[in-house]
């Protein structure tokens, strides 16, 4: 079926990639240092941190979906994605210098309130905002699935790119600031700029077609729509096979991914012995998976064997990996190894699982006569967030349990067995799991090709 009218350009591609690497930024901030951040310097348990991003994580639920259905109920001339990008964007990037910029003096209550409040801000009301405006932008430029898979790769090098600088040169940028406060505020400013100019840019270069605009065989085949209410537009979301499995994969993907990501820097420090090997385990798992996207093979594979098989390679991938880094202790050469198996994981993985965002969206929109895409694409949102938020929450609360103490880590003093155990579990052993689990599920997620379908059942009984 043609698709003309709503191919996206190079120009329209690249946009859309922009804002994933401003989020990346700062989700990679927030995520990779802010644990560090509170323990360290404003000496906050880790206990309580890990209980703070737990609770934030419940209320993100709401947001996400309330933000979904804020989308789908917006009209502008920019559309219904795009005026929320350029808000979401600003707000975005000032939270997070908020949340690395405690103000001197306070401690105690105060402080684990202000901490609080704008964690909370940060992520269940500005990052949900950009999320799930940015997720639903991708429905409102294309209906094409290969396409989207195509812009989604895309968006996906531009978030390795970023999430490649950003782990690596936040620590550098702090000390170059002075480190403490000062490094914290001046690398806030820097990641920060930068992170809003990226997302800024989508807004600014992404266009939508028309939301109402049908193709020539949905427009004769399908009924006319009607007003549904809240619970109704919630039933066909979650009344499909694909929406929940695909919101637990979400889930379970990038908690393990925001847990090895953390637990990077405490691996090299204290395991390995040598902080500085945090940028080269960084590199390891950043830069074959850039190179993957875009040379666009992940897309090409995905076209030629499907979503699913792209996902099943991609969950064997980090599951040999987590067997190779087991191994490893602290040989640099097999921990490398282990890290580009997980960048090669993570471009297919983490790929698939957004373009199948969209594809659930059509698939729910075709078989329903109905537009939540807004709604649906708030999986992308809810599901990273979620995820990232409790491979925060249990990286701390496994330090915690493991006996990690911040005075050890300010003086430089080793931290005791048990702690170190506690940070190869939150390195291998608990992601591993997680990567076994998702190879499971993937096995459901095959609606790539029901939307084909759908669309195919369409066009025939137009032309009967």
């Amino acid at each position: 079926m043609k698709q003309t009218k709503h191919d996206v350009d190079l120009k329209g591609r690249i946009g859309y990639g922009f804002c994933n690497a401003g989020v990346n930024i700062v989700q990679t901030i927030v995520g990779s240092f802010v644990t560090m951040y509170y323990t360290d310097n404003v000496m906050l348990s880790a206990a309580f941190v890990g209980s703070m991003m737990m609770v934030a994580r419940i209320l993100d639920g709401v947001s996400d979906l309330a933000m979904g259905a804020i989308v789908d109920r917006t009209h502008t001339r920019l559309g219904k994605a795009r005026p929320w990008v350029l808000i979401g964007a600003v707000l975005f990037s000032l939270s997070m210098f908020f949340v690395f910029n405690v103000p001197a003096g306070i401690t105690g209550t105060a402080a684990k309130l202000y901490c609080s409040f704008m964690y909370v801000m940060n992520t269940v009301i500005c990052g949900t905002i950009v999320n799930v405006s940015w997720s639903a932008l991708a429905v409102k430029m294309s209906r094409n699935p290969d396409t989207r898979a195509g812009m989604v790769s895309i968006a996906q090098f531009f978030a390795q790119f970023a999430g490649l600088v950003a782990g690596s040169y936040a620590i550098p940028v702090i000390m170059v600031f002075g480190g403490y406060e000062k490094g914290y505020r001046g690398m806030t400013i820097v990641f920060g700029i930068v992170a809003l100019v990226s997302m800024l840019l989508t807004g600014i270069l992404c266009k939508e077609y028309e939301v109402e605009e049908k193709d020539e065989a949905e427009a004769k085949a399908l009924k006319p729509e009607k007003k549904q209410s809240a619970k109704e537009l919630l039933g066909y979301m979650f009344q499909n096979k694909y929406t929940v499995p695909l919101i637990i994969a979400f889930v379970v993907n990038w908690f393990a991914t925001m847990l090895f990501s953390s637990a990077t820097i405490y691996y090299a420090r204290d395991i390995m012995g040598n902080g500085d090997f945090m940028k080269i385990l960084n590199n390891a798992r950043s830069l074959p998976a850039m190179f993957l996207l875009v040379i666009g093979v992940v897309p090409l594979f995905a076209t030629k064997f499907g979503k699913r098989k792209a996902l099943v390679f991609a969950f064997i991938s980090h599951l040999v990996s987590g067997v190779i880094l087991f191994v490893a202790g602290q040989n640099l050469i097999l921990l490398v190894l282990g890290q580009v198996l997980r960048s090669v994981g993570s471009a297919f993985g983490s790929t698939m699982l957004m373009a199948m965002v969209s594809d659930t969206a059509d698939y729910i929109n075709l078989k329903n006569n109905i537009d939540i895409s807004g709604m649906t694409s708030s999986i992308v949102s809810f599901g990273m967030k979620v995820g990232m938020g409790l491979g925060s929450a249990v990286l701390a609360w496994t330090l915690a349990w493991g006996g990690y103490s911040g005075e050890a880590a300010k003086n430089g003093l080793a931290q005791s067995a048990s702690t170190m155990l506690a940070e190869k579990a939150c390195f291998i052993y608990i992601p591993t799991a997680c990567f076994l689990l998702l190879l499971f599920i993937c096995n459901t997620l095959d609606v790539d090709k029901k939307v084909k379908e759908l669309r195919a059942s369409l066009e025939a009984k137009t032309n009967a």
